[in-house]
């Protein structure tokens, strides 16, 4: 939390910190906004979008996670089986 005080743009503490507050329902819609903060910084943050993905998808706006989902599918290589897995979980659910 610190850290986001010095330096409120740095992508991973933002991250981290939506990993957290993501756990919790009340706090799931601040998650989302860390986790676009994080992206608004690096784009290509493969992890972020992800939690990004995660946290849409239980706030039930399951279009934009799986968008989030197949970006990470198409971009990101190491979390590409993981992309995969969610986008297989939102494809059971309706729009």
């Amino acid at each position: 939390y610190h850290l986001l005080e010095l330096l409120p743009d740095h992508p991973v503490a933002n991250h981290d910190l939506a990993a957290l507050y993501a756990s919790r329902p009340d706090l799931r819609a601040q998650a989302v906004e860390l986790l676009e903060k994080a992206l608004n910084v690096d784009p290509q943050y493969g992890r972020a979008r992800m939690a990004l993905a995660s946290c849409l998808r239980d706030l039930g706006r399951l279009e934009e996670a799986r968008q989030q989902a197949a970006w990470v599918r198409d971009h990101d290589p190491g979390l590409k089986d993981e992309a995969e897995g969610l986008l297989s979980e939102l494809a059971g659910l309706p729009s």
